[in-house]
């Protein structure tokens, strides 16, 4: 992993670099402020580099604005019986929007249960998964309906760009408003500041 940085008239930042095997390369703003790229092996550091120049006004924005570090809450520990339940009603919650995507002709994607702090969920495309933290226990059913269908949306468009939420915003018009209620339950270990932003590598 390598570590870059840019500064301008606006002000700079680091940001570190690591090689995957991905197609596009993402870039990352997390909670902290720390920004992170990923790219796939091959692509030139020149094209990494203008990724970041082009994105670094929004980057530099988020970073000014994120909100002040609090203490951090220790881990809650759900039992088992609690993730058990948890995951019957993630399956419930999912099933109930497969219709918004899928309607029958397609092959359902697994859910599977998550832990920890940085992500309220997350799909993997190629495997047909998609993993919901338990932590969504402690929020409305609309938060949880609102994670699911982010993450069926990401079985269409593996990105976050305006095609993305162009699907997000047709399959539920308001989640902007779930999304800003789990967002105020960032001081318990769990946030939504962390912005990605994708660029499709030229051939």
């Amino acid at each position: 992993m390598a570590t870059a940085s840019f500064k301008s008239m606006f002000g700079g930042f680091e940001y570190t670099v690591a090689r995957k095997r991905i197609k596009n390369v993402n870039l990352r703003v997390r909670s902290d402020g720390s920004v992170a790229v990923s790219a796939p092996y091959g692509v030139p550091e020149k094209f990494i580099t203008e990724f970041v120049e082009q994105n670094s006004g929004k980057i530099l924005d988020i970073i000014k604005n994120l909100p002040p570090k609090t203490e951090k809450v220790p881990e809650k520990k759900y039992s088992y019986d609690e993730e058990r339940a948890f995951l019957k009603e993630a399956e419930r919650v999912c099933r109930s929007v497969e219709p918004l995507f899928f309607g029958g002709k397609y092959k359902a994607p697994q859910i599977e249960l998550c832990r920890g702090h940085s992500r309220w969920g997350y799909c993997m495309p190629r495997k047909k998964i998609i993993r919901l933290n338990v932590r969504l226990s402690e929020y409305p059913e609309q938060c949880l309906r609102y994670v699911a269908i982010h993450e069926y949306c990401h079985l269409l468009v593996p990105n976050h760009s305006a095609e993305f939420y162009a699907e997000l915003e047709k399959r539920m018009p308001d989640w902007k408003r779930w999304k800003k209620r789990l967002g105020e339950g960032s001081h318990r270990g769990l946030t939504n500041y962390s912005l990605n932003y994708c660029s499709q590598v030229r051939k």
